[in-house]
């Protein structure tokens, strides 16, 4: 008796399928909700940060930055996969925000697959994380060369 694995078929988790092109995509798209307050910008991200995701991604943070804001509350609460070009929009974003002299914050729940991800890459060191959005909006963006309260 011969026993044959069959492939799977929607991939990773469930996470990706094919569409009519033969392309793979993500059954679950990335969701954003923006909140420009004054010169804080909030972005609250649902979704896999994946390959799939990062144009968006990037679009939408990218015109939050062009509002002038001080300070960009990235909040991943939502996010439940982090892949290696979800890791490197990150660092892009870090880059960008640092350019234009704004603070990101970046708001990870404890214990979560997305915060064990950047710990382990050490991220900690690169950006200010918080555990919560509320965190994250009480600290008030600083001055150029002044340091934060």
């Amino acid at each position: 008796m011969y026993a044959f694995a069959q492939p799977q078929r929607s991939g990773m988790n469930g996470a990706w399928s094919r569409d009519a092109d033969g392309r793979r995509r993500s059954e679950e798209s990335i969701r954003f909700k923006i909140i420009s307050c004054g010169r804080v910008g909030y972005a609250h991200v649902t979704g896999p940060l994946d390959l799939s995701a990062i144009h968006p991604f990037k679009e939408k943070l990218q015109r939050l930055l062009d509002t002038g804001c001080r300070a960009l509350i990235l909040d991943l609460s939502g996010v439940h996969f982090v892949d290696s070009e979800g890791v490197r929009a990150l660092l892009l974003l870090r880059e960008q925000a640092e350019q234009r002299h704004a603070r990101l914050r970046v708001v990870v729940p404890p214990n979560s697959p997305v915060e064990r991800t950047l710990r382990l890459l050490r991220f900690d060191a690169l950006f200010s994380i918080f555990c919560s959005a509320s965190a994250a909006w009480r600290l008030r963006p600083s001055r150029v060369g002044h340091p934060e309260a």
